[in-house]
């Protein structure tokens, strides 16, 4: 089966969350190691050409598109 999608604000979060721990930095060997198997996913995913939603400022970009259709609806 497929793993159900994440709703625009759960990735939003998830994005978020992931640019704040890299930019302080791995605090523990196991975070290290987390950090690096992440960015292999991101990387092999971007070679298969899948989408890969991890982009905090676009995430947000798509959420106010959407609240803004919803509006005009």
């Amino acid at each position: 089966g497929r793993k159900p999608k994440l709703s625009k604000e759960q990735l939003l979060l998830a994005a978020e969350a992931k640019a704040k721990a890299k930019v302080e930095g791995p605090a523990t060997e196991e975070d290290k190691v987390k950090v690096i198997q992440d960015a292999w996913q991101t990387a092999l995913m971007r070679a298969a050409n899948e989408k890969v939603l991890d982009d905090p400022k676009l995430l947000r970009k798509s959420l106010k598109k959407d609240q803004e259709q919803q509006k005009l609806c």
